[in-house]
């Protein structure tokens, strides 16, 4: 059983984030509170936005939600990825390089 979320500082954080051309992307490092992972068909970021640069320098964000039931790392739409987790860019999207199928 997973180790139970206390306060939002205790979110998986984004260790990086290879789409530079997000908001919340400053220096490979994601600074959005917390991002949205998932749609149920596909891991993806639903926190991605083209436009100017934004979010809060110096937090590194964390995964305030995940839609993908079928990520080990999935208890009840939250993530639990322990060591955190990474974002990079599969066919133009945003995506968990994490998730990892049950």
């Amino acid at each position: 059983m997973p180790k139970p979320i206390k306060s939002c500082a205790d979110m998986p954080k984004i260790k990086g984030c290879e789409v530079t051309e997000c908001a919340y992307n400053i220096e490979k490092n994601c600074h959005a509170i917390a991002i949205t992972v998932g749609n149920s068909q596909a891991a993806r970021c639903d926190t991605f936005y083209k436009h100017s640069k934004g979010g809060i320098k110096g937090l590194n964000g964390g995964v305030g939600a995940c839609k993908m039931d079928s990520c080990k790392f999935n208890t009840d739409l939250e993530c639990f990825a322990a060591q955190g987790i990474n974002v990079s860019i599969n066919s133009g999207e945003a995506i968990c390089a994490t998730f990892s199928p049950r």
